[in-house]
């Protein structure tokens, strides 16, 4: 029998067609429950699931954000300190200097200009500025929406990127002029600069001062009024790549097809620019130069030359077979893409990875944000790196590709990556809601654009319930998107960030499901270790074969803890296992009651990296998972008995409990992100996602269900969709 109330839906369940058919076809939506009939039934009133889906309706997620007791903590693990979510945070950063980029390749908004754009983008002070022919676009950074279209004299095009300093866009037309326009005024002009020359490289702020080159000039102006400060003319007479600057020195390379080209270096000498030193580069294409600490690298052809601020040669690297095309840097690395690899660098100019790449003839600089490198490839592709490993996270073929001959890079700020390809802008980064968004349409679009853990915090934070959630169709979305381990190869390398400099006393926690058993009895099926660096050595989280028990290893090359659980699991039920250590001993839990125990070692051991899914030292041995691993958690300390249990009463997608303590904290719902604001981005190999089509524990084993739906129009996969969206609470 189905009932209607006002709007919203109400249903009569039966209790043992209801558990039955849960555990047995969890995807099929609790609408098709009612199918079903027992002399025994039970009144599921929509009174109380009406309430709170008006509750989540009638409030907007910015509110609930920033008016909850737990504000802080939601805006660390959504960015970091908050400059992912400006719109929550207010404009903590606002220099597209302060460099955070996405670690999930999701498509934000597309802007489309009337001409191909400048291909590099200034972010900085809530806006994005390019330039597409005559005309200077000024958009939202966040939501990509308009907020200023400056046209300029049809003789006049923006031959090249404007630079955002402060309050003002500052930019540069093809009659020689160089102009700033206020950003808090209309883009009304504040100061207009002849030089009676054209700029051939995107303007920029360095040490204070407007920067970049002509056919054969180097120029510093004042941004406040426009004044030429200093210029100077190439020995070489030679076109200027865009400068860098480095404790007084503006660095700049010649870029002469076919002939000899120079690095100059030129320091300031009152109001004057002086040439300090040079170096003799090849004859080949070359790249701008770029900066780390003392060192310089600049690629020219094959050749990767690695100087001295003063000049002096560090190392020459001859790379084979290409040409370098642009480099970049990060406090300990420089970055270099040649025309079918990824390089990274010490600035010794030791090779520390190398990773191939599709053919890439365009000049384009990678752009580096922990633990990522960012980069467009022949303006077909936007990829996204490790910076450790060089290892590619993803690839993304543009809708619309078009290749760049001239300077082109990812601008990274407020959490995003915005690349410029053709007529459009593609402005990548984590799923978004807008301020005005419903609290119910955050959450949906969350799941279903691979954010699950923000929703999951939001569900837990906020309403604090166990026994309150929300269905998308006939789909529970926390199930949407788990990470499933084959068994022969799938692991998550989650690195060996400071943060997780754990040895004494520490937490591993994780939610797993078997697919199969495994016979290896030494090891079993991993599903965390964090090893010391020698066999056998570090803390192993697994399940020892072929029974899957439980255990926690803490062992060194000298002695060993055991804590072995007598429990069997069972293939294709969920279980929580945490393992423990401190000087009090290594325990291990099973679905939060502790399952064994074992005495304390002093094992000192260096932590080196965390895996998931193998041990780091056995990846050949047969010790991989089979099955699901999520919500894996790290921890500085020893939870106690009451926290373990809090864990597993909050269900398999419960938020962490202690956040002092919290060094690392993999969801896997879709992303292999650290929710835990440390940044130790998890690795995959062979790792993919599917849906476990699990419900929770407790909506199993419901008695009463309440459940009230609304269709709410949500972006998902780029494209606007209607999707029909429950709030279900049960008892």
């Amino acid at each position: 029998m189905i009932t209607t109330k006002s709007s919203f839906k109400g249903f009569v369940f039966t209790l043992d067609a209801l558990f039955a058919l849960i555990v047995a076809v969890a995807s099929i939506s609790i609408l098709m429950y009612v199918h079903f009939s027992s002399t025994l039934l039970y009144t599921a009133p929509a009174a109380e699931a009406s309430s709170l889906l008006q509750n989540l309706l009638q409030t907007s997620v910015y509110s609930a954000s920033l008016g909850n007791v737990y504000a802080s903590y939601l805006l660390n693990a959504w960015n970091g300190n908050s400059y992912s979510w400006p719109q929550f945070a207010g404009d903590q950063y606002h220099s597209s200097n302060t460099s955070y980029g996405p670690q999930a390749a999701y498509l934000l908004y597309t802007v489309a200009a009337a001409n191909a754009i400048t291909p590099v983008i200034s972010v900085g002070s809530g806006v994005a500025a390019f330039a597409s022919g005559n005309y200077l676009y000024v958009i939202n950074a966040t939501t990509g929406s308009m907020a200023t279209l400056y046209p300029l004299p049809s003789a006049s095009p923006i031959p090249v990127a404007p630079t955002i300093y402060k309050n003002e866009i500052i930019y540069a037309t093809v009659s020689g002029y160089i102009t700033a326009v206020s950003l808090s005024n209309a883009l009304v002009t504040l100061w207009s600069t002849n030089i009676g020359a054209a700029a051939s490289t995107p303007l920029a702020i360095e040490n204070n001062y407007v920067v970049f080159g002509s056919s054969n000039s180097v120029y510093l102006l004042y941004p406040t009024n426009g004044t030429s400060f200093a210029t100077a003319a190439l020995p070489a007479a030679s076109p200027a790549q865009p400068p860098a600057y480095a404790n007084g020195e503006f660095i700049i390379s010649t870029g002469r097809g076919g002939l000899q080209n120079y690095l100059y270096s030129y320091a300031l000498n009152g109001n004057a620019l002086v040439n300090v030193w040079s170096y003799t580069l090849s004859t080949s294409k070359t790249t701008p130069p770029s900066v780390n600490g003392s060192a310089i690298a600049v690629g020219s052809g094959s050749f990767l030359y690695t100087l001295t601020l003063g000049g002096n040669l560090i190392r020459l690297n001859t790379l084979p077979n290409t040409q370098i095309v642009g480099i970049s840097s990060s406090p300990t690395s420089f970055y270099v893409e040649t025309v079918n690899a990824i390089y990274g660098f010490s600035p010794s100019g030791n090779t520390l990875f190398s990773y191939p790449t599709q053919t890439n003839n365009q000049n384009s600089t990678p752009s580096t944000s922990s633990p990522m490198l960012y980069t467009l490839v022949s303006g077909t592709n936007f990829q996204g790196y490790n910076i450790q490993t060089g290892t590619n996270v993803w690839n993304i073929t543009l809708p619309y590709p078009s290749a760049y001959t001239g300077f082109s890079n990812v601008a990274l700020a407020y959490g995003n990556a915005y690349a410029a390809n053709g007529n459009f802008l593609y402005v990548f980064g984590t799923y978004k809601s807008q301020p005005g968004d419903s609290l119910l349409q955050a959450l949906a679009g969350m799941y279903l654009n691979n954010q699950s853990a923000y929703s999951n915090i939001m569900l837990n934070k906020i309403y604090n319930s166990t026994n309150t959630g929300i269905f998308i169709n006939s789909t529970y979305p926390p199930s949407l998107k788990l990470a499933y381990f084959n068994g022969a190869g799938s692991y998550v390398n989650a690195g060996s960030g400071a943060s997780m400099n754990v040895v004494n006393p520490m937490t591993i926690v994780a939610w797993v499901k078997l697919n199969g058993y495994s016979a290896n009895t030494n090891v079993g099926q991993v599903i965390a270790a964090s090893y010391g660096g020698a066999a056998n050595s570090g803390y192993i989280l697994s399940l020892v074969g072929p029974g899957a028990t439980p255990e926690l290893r803490v062992a060194n090359a000298i002695a060993q803890t055991n804590a072995i659980s007598s429990t069997s699991l069972q293939i294709g039920t969920w279980y929580q296992i945490v393992g423990t250590y401190s000087s009090a001993g290594a325990n291990i839990y099973v679905n939060g009651a502790l399952a064994g125990s074992g005495n304390f070692v002093n094992n000192a051991l260096p932590r080196a990296a965390l895996m998931i899914g193998t041990p780091s030292w056995c990846t050949g041995c047969g010790s991989y998972m089979n099955g699901y691993i999520i919500n894996t958690q790290l921890y500085n300390t020893a939870l106690k008995p009451a926290q373990i249990m809090q864990l597993f009463q909050a269900g398999q997608y419960g938020v962490p409990v202690n956040a002092t303590n919290l060094v690392g904290w993999w969801p896997l719902n879709g992303d292999f992100n650290d929710y835990s604001g440390h940044y130790n981005l998890g690795m995959p190999t062979s790792v993919a996602y599917q849906s476990s089509n699990t419900l929770p524990a407790s909506l199993r084993n419901a008695f009463q269900v309440s459940k009230a739906a609304a269709p709410l129009s949500i972006a998902s996969k780029g494209a606007n969709r209607l999707y029909n969206v429950s709030v279900v609470s049960w008892r």
